[in-house]
């Protein structure tokens, strides 16, 4: 990614930005990140395309503002890995958002658990009990309140998947 050199207290409004080469270096990060689709984006021009990029950015990455490009803004844009290098290969890049409504999957799960400052979320088993072998899925029908599950482990995977 080509470096955005932004000014230490810098704060600018990128609707009303005339840089031409700050304006493209922007657009070639926000390419980069897969907010812009194509290279073909790269134009200097800070269109609806840009705006809408530069937003969504901002707020996958809980960045106040919206519009507004300051040095916060300017160092998260860069140390964003380029989509061809993130290491989350899946259909669905693990944005802060995403990650949010896992960790709340887990919490009303009640696979959000800490001891000791380790997570031992990935050890719950329906019903609240633990296992430690992950050799195999744990593969044990619970019969708790009614209910019958083998799910286990944070967002309670049962034995079929």
């Amino acid at each position: 990614m080509k470096l955005i050199s932004i000014p230490t207290n810098y704060a600018q409004d990128i609707r009303k930005i005339s840089d031409l080469e700050l304006i493209k270096n922007i657009q070639q990060n926000l390419v980069s990140t897969g907010y812009l689709s194509n290279q073909s984006e790269i134009d200097g021009i800070i269109g609806q395309k840009t705006i809408n990029a530069f937003i969504n950015f901002k707020k996958d990455n809980y960045l106040e503002h919206p519009f507004i490009l300051g040095k916060t803004t300017a160092n998260k844009l860069l140390s964003q890995a380029p989509l061809s290098y993130k290491p989350n290969s899946l259909k669905y890049e693990l944005t802060p958002r995403r990650e949010a409504i896992l960790d709340l999957i887990r919490y009303t799960e009640g696979t959000d658990r800490s001891v000791d400052d380790k997570d031992t979320g990935f050890n719950i088993i329906f019903s609240g009990r633990t296992f430690k072998d992950y050799s195999k899925h744990p593969d044990i029908l619970i019969k708790a309140n009614g209910l019958a599950s083998t799910a286990a482990g944070a967002y309670q995977f049962l034995d079929s998947t």
